[in-house]
């Protein structure tokens, strides 16, 4: 039996309200690493020559509603509207509570909270959707931010030491003392679990890679988190990663590796101080070994080298 090949890997991610030229440089700078698996985003409103433009590169395209957005513009009342619209949601669903088939209850339930949450925890809802319902699992799967992120070396070619892969921030700050980390935290479980989690290191949300089943478990378990917080959401940005790193310090993937900032496939830039990122002289950046980086995530923070890794990677 031959071994998994390129068209088993499965790039997954969320571009919805983006232009043509915020997604672009991630897909350019993917294929061009030789990349040849399936690359899937979720989108909302594309013009029709931006959806031709990325479905020539390879990319299936998702169309997804992001109603959150369109239900008013006033913050507290549409918080308080949501509340009681997810409530008759909930109670409108519940002929999914006697589904004896696991896999459909999640969906069901899925499909009654997703209105209620910005796309940033919307995401994990439509990302177990559209795995679930695929006739042929991916071997190996990327979870991803989009607008952020350029690729330098193919992200899957690299030996896992673990069928899931967590990524750390940098050592700057822990939990406690990075501020909106701190809030999403507080908000959501209150302040015990706060001080509890305190001294931990940052978990990003933003990328997570490992091999299809056991993405699909990560999956199961964000969403099973994500649902009962739905109205403590309510559209708020962000807040997923304070679920991803409550879920990950509390033990609850057994399988999951965390990889340390500059020693893996994955390079988080936010908190990294700009003169701690190594480059190699044809400008990559590069890993404490010298190793070529996969994944460069959040490289606008250092505008000194945004530019140059635009050019160089996503570059006409």
């Amino acid at each position: 039996m031959s071994g998994p090949t390129a068209s088993d890997h499965l790039v997954l991610g969320a571009a919805t309200s983006y232009e043509l030229a915020e997604v672009m440089p991630f897909v350019r700078s993917l294929r061009r690493t030789g990349y040849a698996g399936h690359v899937a985003l979720l989108v909302d409103v594309l013009r029709p020559e931006s959806r031709q433009a990325l479905q020539a590169m390879g990319v299936e395209l998702i169309t997804v509603t992001e109603q959150w957005r369109a239900r008013s513009r006033w913050q507290g009342l549409r918080r308080s509207a949501a509340r009681l619209q997810l409530l008759a949601s909930w109670c409108g669903t519940s002929r999914a509570w006697g589904e004896p088939d696991p896999t459909q209850r999640r969906l069901r339930r899925n499909r009654s909270v997703v209105p209620f949450h910005h796309i940033s925890s919307g995401r994990y809802f439509y990302y177990y959707d559209y795995l679930v319902r695929q006739p042929v699992r991916f071997d190996r799967v990327m979870l991803t931010d989009v607008r952020d992120v350029l690729f330098q070396e193919d992200p899957f070619a690299f030996k896992p030491p673990q069928p899931l892969l967590f990524f750390l921030e940098g050592r700057g700050q822990p939990i406690g003392t990075e501020p909106y980390n701190r809030k999403w935290v507080r908000q959501l479980y209150g302040r015990r679990v706060l001080r509890s989690l305190a001294d931990q290191r940052i978990v990003c949300s933003g990328v997570t890679i490992g091999q299809g089943h056991a993405i699909l478990r990560y999956l199961e378990l964000m969403c099973d988190e994500l649902a009962p917080l739905t109205s403590r959401m309510c559209g708020r940005v962000g807040r997923d990663q304070g679920v991803h790193n409550y879920l990950i310090w509390r033990n609850r993937f057994p399988e999951a590796a965390l990889l340390e900032n500059g020693r893996g496939p994955v390079l988080t830039m936010d908190i990294v101080a700009f003169e701690r990122l190594r480059g190699a002289p044809d400008g990559a950046l590069l890993n404490d070994d010298g190793s070529r980086v996969a994944v460069v995530h959040q490289y606008d923070r250092h505008t000194g080298c945004a530019e140059q890794l635009l050019r160089q990677l996503a570059g006409e």
